[in-house]
């Protein structure tokens, strides 16, 4: 398991840190953004990025912790990156990942109750190196979704169901909200399921891909779409 974990990092340790550990996990919360859909504020000129911050030597690094950043997910040799939506309540954030074969850095922003719970729940894992760890929190995000569907989809059975004693305007307006959501769901998780199929469509098709890390890819790309077949399902 990553031996280091910090929220609110003192940058000039966490430079340290990434020069001498040999597995760590940071966890950089930054002040909130706006909520989805709004209009993408700029960032300051003078804001230094969180690559340059934490002294990452990697090109193309940029989008790192930008706020407003589209779902996204890379693979350049030494490292891979992923921005992944995640459901807040009423509101849907993303979470920017950077891991190598030493470290994994989330950089959050906002307070998270969801990446607290998601570090609790990875103490309990066997996840014995950073991809692995990787996968299991891009599972976590995707399970912030299907919970989301699940409890529409319910919500909108009981309605459905009520429906047949007796028929109340509050009860269309109420699935009409519902179908919304789930419209909702669908716009923010479809397009990062789509970015990451090519990417690891990609990786699986070079025979030098180790086996139990295809395992893991194959696993995600299934759950995702169960996921989104959930989330189709209330439409």
């Amino acid at each position: 398991m990553p031996e280091f974990r910090v929220s609110r990092p003192d940058p000039a340790e966490v430079r340290a840190r990434l020069a001498s550990d040999r597995f760590l996990l940071v966890d950089v919360e930054l002040p909130e953004e706006g909520l989805a859909g709004e209009a993408p504020q700029e960032a300051p000129a003078e804001e230094e990025s969180v690559a340059d911050a934490l002294g990452l030597d990697f090109d193309g690094l940029d989008w790192f912790g930008r706020a407003q950043e589209q779902p996204r997910a890379e693979y350049l040799g030494d490292w891979s990156g992923v921005v992944a939506p995640v459901v807040r309540g009423d509101r849907i954030t993303h979470v920017h990942v950077l891991v190598t074969e030493r470290f994994l850095i989330l950089v959050r922003r906002g307070q998270g109750d969801h990446v607290r719970g998601f570090l609790e729940r990875l103490s309990r894992q066997d996840a014995d190196d950073t991809v692995a760890v990787l996968f299991f929190l891009l599972g976590e995000t995707l399970g912030t979704f299907r919970r989301a569907a699940v409890q529409a989809l319910l919500e909108a059975e009981a309605i459905e169901d009520d429906m047949f004693d007796e028929r109340r305007p509050e009860q269309l307006y109420r699935l009409t909200l519902l179908r919304r959501r789930s419209a909702q769901l669908h716009h923010f998780l479809r397009p990062f399921l789509d970015v990451t199929d090519e990417v690891l469509t990609r990786r699986m098709l070079s025979p030098a891909f180790p086996e139990g890390r295809r395992r893991l890819a194959q696993e995600f790309q299934t759950r995702g779409r169960l996921v989104l077949a959930d989330i189709e399902s209330l439409k």
